[in-house]
């Protein structure tokens, strides 16, 4: 009761999300959610002997001969999860069901994903293997490969790799008051003496200018940054690690899932190859986002060849590639 529930519509015959059908966020009773990453609809629920009872707002879209699974919306219950980790390695694994996302790692360096399958074959319960995406990396360096994978009836992306935003508050010289807003991270600790970070003006990639973080403290909600020289920022630009991993996904596939495939936002050499898509949102989705997520960065170097988008987008974004800076 009160606690977010996803409810995703499947089409019997695919065992894949419902056409046109979408998802939606809703809670029982009632929702004390203050930042809620999409719209929650309020269910009442009445109990019915074994049978319970829904009622509300739910989508026109939705019709009689969908099944409807219903997972709650937690994402801190990862199956694995690898943070400040160097040389990690995930090989022969396959998850039936996790509870919230399927790989995290963040502030990593060089990591490899092999044969890390989640699929259903038929005979287990239930159509969702991962409530959140199946392999999700922030702030990690060096090189990612993924390989071999199958990523298939999660309920959020197969692969999202990406850095992080922090919103200026003031600069003065080598002085920098930073802010997070990126949903639900505000206690991470981003920075380090020695890390280079990047300036961008205002909510744009355009590049201001790069500097090193000398000392870095974290106070009442705020980072407070000095570098080793005057920093080029103004209140209201972001920041983001200089530092980004080189990205090879090969011969991976990816569908039966909502919503979208691949979310790669990284500047390091990024190569996607021989890999077979049938989202119902885009397949591949380039973005760097300063409203809600805050996840960055600028893409400069991306390869995609030998690729399958088989019905991709009939969901969503009617595309298999999308770019879109947000």
């Amino acid at each position: 009761e009160g606690e977010h529930c996803l409810i995703q519509p499947y089409d019997k015959t695919t065992l894949s999300p419902a056409y046109g059908a979408g998802c939606i966020l809703a809670a029982c009773n009632f929702c004390d959610s203050i930042n809620p990453p999409m719209p929650v609809r309020i269910l009442h629920a009445e109990q019915m002997g074994k049978l319970v009872r829904f009622s509300g707002e739910f989508p026109e879209s939705w019709k009689a001969g969908l099944m409807l699974e219903f997972m709650h919306e937690k994402r801190d219950k990862n199956a694995i999860l690898a943070e400040r980790c160097e040389k990690v390695e995930v090989s022969g694994v396959r998850l039936l069901h996790c509870a919230a996302m399927g790989f995290v790692g963040m502030f990593c360096r060089d990591i490899l994903l092999e044969r890390f399958d989640m699929y259903l074959s038929g005979g287990e319960k239930g159509l969702v293997t991962a409530n959140a995406d199946s392999v999700h990396c922030f702030h990690c360096e060096g090189k990612i490969v993924i390989r071999d994978c199958i990523f298939e009836s999660m309920l959020d992306d197969a692969v999202n790799i990406h850095g992080n935003y922090n919103v200026v508050e003031s600069a003065a010289g080598e002085k920098l008051v930073l802010r997070s807003y990126a949903a639900a991270l505000g206690f991470i600790r981003w920075y380090k003496a020695g890390d280079r970070l990047n300036v961008y003006r205002g909510k744009t990639q355009e590049t201001r200018g790069t500097f090193t973080v000398k000392e870095v403290n974290y106070e009442s909600g705020a980072i407070y940054v000095t570098a080793d020289a005057a920093i080029p920022a103004e209140a209201g630009d972001v920041v983001e690690n200089a530092a980004v991993p080189e990205l090879l996904i090969e011969n991976c596939i990816a569908g039966r899932n909502r919503p979208r495939g691949f979310l790669l936002s990284s500047g390091g050499k990024t190569v996607v190859r021989g890999c077979t898509f049938s989202d119902c949102d885009c397949a591949i989705h380039f973005t760097g986002d300063t409203n809600y997520w805050y996840e960055s960065g600028p893409v400069r170097d991306v390869t995609i060849e030998g690729c399958i988008f088989d019905n991709c987008g009939y969901c969503g974004q009617p595309y298999a590639i999308v770019v879109s800076p947000d």
